[in-house]
């Protein structure tokens, strides 16, 4: 039925750490939940372009700009199935091309052992509240530090949880309306928290527009929150899941949903 299961998220949906602790390398996609549920579908081709720290506005404009490059390069999109793994809402992306050209200018690029998809990839920085980006010397000291001040910034001015629900919403809203728009079949998952539904968000009234079959369990669940109550010590050093959590995941929670409401 489907020619290709593409999926994008953050760390999560990545598999970040299936394969040891730290481990962000490409690698990981392959035993992440997102193949499993490639292969539980038998759907032959699987395409993950999910980042580690993604903020969900990257995560809703890569996952449109991936599926029009599909298009125009001729793929049908309704032969797509797409997984979409929601993150934090404390995160943000900010543009650092000007820091990686002081780093070339001061001989710092490219870093050794520096790992930064984003930056490598966009010339960009995702922000949040747990990851910091740094060139190292060989002691160990920081000697470049790329987008300064930008998490203060965010927690100053940006990161209100009202405000923050808002624009999480809005990125939902408009991926569901391209999926719909483009015939395309689809599942959306909370990867770190569930939607958190409170009366004094003017989006209450909206809620139920939005988050039909086609979204699991919103307002009531998360793969990490799942994932630490169930399999508390199959979690690694920056508290990403073994590849038994992503297995289970897709054999227990995912894969029997969209059977069961024939996605």
């Amino acid at each position: 039925m489907y020619d290709l299961l593409y999926t994008n998220g953050d760390s999560f949906t990545m598999g970040m750490e299936i394969l040891g602790d730290k481990d962000i390398t490409e690698e990981n996609k392959n035993h992440a939940y997102p193949m499993h549920v490639t292969d539980l579908m038998g759907i032959k081709d699987h395409v993950n372009s999910a980042l580690p720290g993604a903020p969900n506005e990257w995560i809703a404009r890569q996952t449109i700009f991936d599926l029009l490059r599909y298009e125009k390069n001729g793929q049908d999109l309704s032969k797509v199935f797409c997984l979409v793994g929601w993150s934090s809402i404390n995160r943000l992306e900010v543009s650092v091309k000007e820091d990686i050209q002081k780093a070339k200018d001061l001989g710092l690029w490219p870093p050794m052992g520096f790992t930064s998809y984003e930056i490598d990839l966009f010339g960009t920085n995702f922000i949040n509240s747990s990851i910091e980006k740094f060139i190292l010397d060989k002691d160990g000291k920081n000697i470049f530090d790329f987008s300064k001040g930008a998490h203060e910034f965010a927690v100053e001015y940006l990161w209100d949880e009202e405000l923050e629900h808002e624009k999480w919403f809005t990125n939902i809203q408009l991926v569901k309306n391209f999926f719909e728009n483009k015939g395309i079949n689809y599942l959306m998952v909370n990867n770190v928290s569930p939607w958190v539904s409170n009366s004094k968000w003017r989006l209450n009234k909206h809620e139920d527009l939005l988050f039909d079959k086609h979204y699991y369990e919103p307002t009531k669940f998360s793969f990490q929150d799942w994932g630490h109550t169930r399999y508390p010590f199959e979690r690694r050093q920056e508290s990403h899941f073994t590849r038994k959590v992503h297995v289970n995941f897709a054999e227990k929670i995912l894969y029997p949903y969209i059977k069961e409401n024939l996605l």
